[in-house]
């Protein structure tokens, strides 16, 4: 998989050390090199997570090196959720846009409940998060990841899409993060590949769920719904 580079240090409001050029064609290397992580991650990402303090901002930083749109969440409590072996309910805005074969994902915390994006943020860190890995066989995944003796950092899910978290062992810079590809997984991410295919550099900030089709937006509502009862 070859992905396009883009300038992640502006982009992200991180401080790595590493600058790449937008319309440079590289092998596959975003933040770190995903060759040098071991099983289940040990092909070049699908995802850049980035956690941020203020969600527009840092769209309006990515829109300028060229990548957008971003399909928004807001208000998103995510369900079943576990971090650091204890069970929490963070809330997040959440925005997604594609940079050739790579998803960019940007996430701000937006309450006071233990996550690793909230300590992330209180740590002083802006940007750059995790790589992410896109899951046919979710649970192999996990399997070869447990084989591996990899370290949960959290887990959850929003709806059907499942997702964990863990630990970057020694020489690793970035988290890995494994996320169930099911059909509601295919479907959001077919659109968002789609907006930015098509996008002519209007509106860099937009509504997923306005975006959606009704049956992406009929699953939002199901998840709501279930939030509200408190059976997420």
């Amino acid at each position: 998989m070859t992905i396009r580079a883009i300038d992640v240090i502006g982009a992200t409001g991180g401080d790595s050390s590493v600058g790449l050029e937008e319309t440079a064609v590289m092998e596959p290397l975003t933040v770190c090199d995903a060759r040098q992580m071991s099983a289940p991650f040990s092909e070049p990402p699908d995802q850049l997570g980035c956690v941020v303090p203020d969600l527009q901002a840092a769209i309006s930083e990515w829109a300028a090196k060229g990548v957008g749109p971003f399909l928004t969440m807001r208000g998103v409590t995510l369900g079943a959720y576990r971090y650091e072996g204890r069970s929490s309910k963070p809330k997040i805005d959440a925005a997604f846009s594609q940079q050739g074969d790579l998803q960019i994902e940007l996430i701000q915390p937006v309450n006071d409940e233990p996550s690793a994006y909230r300590d992330f943020l209180a740590a002083g860190g802006n940007g750059a998060h995790h790589h992410g890995w896109f899951c046919e066989d979710y649970a192999a995944a996990i399997a070869a990841a447990a084989r591996a003796e990899r370290v949960e950092l959290q887990r959850g899910r929003w709806g059907a899409v499942h997702f964990v978290y863990f630990q970057p062992r020694d020489g690793e810079e970035m988290i890995g993060e494994l996320v169930e590809m099911g059909e509601l997984s295919h479907r959001l991410f077919a659109l968002i590949r789609r907006e930015a295919e098509q996008w002519d550099g209007s509106r860099p900030s937009r509504s997923l769920l306005r975006a959606a089709d009704w049956g992406i937006r009929w699953s939002a509502v199901k998840v709501q719904v279930a939030t509200l009862l408190g059976r997420s």
